[in-house]
């Protein structure tokens, strides 16, 4: 499953994901101070057209 963590979600919890095979971006490593609407634009972008 894909994941993506906020810069706020822990970093335990990160890599607890990633050691149980999930796919984690978190916005901390990747793009840190975005702002949130900036983060749901990217959700939405990323679940694609049909919502999946």
């Amino acid at each position: 499953m894909r994941f993506l963590a906020d810069e706020n979600f822990p970093a335990s919890a990160v890599r607890a994901l990633q050691e149980a095979g999930h796919d984690v971006a978190w916005v901390m490593t990747i793009a840190p101070g975005i702002a949130d609407m900036d983060v749901l634009a990217w959700t939405a972008r990323e679940r694609g057209p049909a919502g999946h």
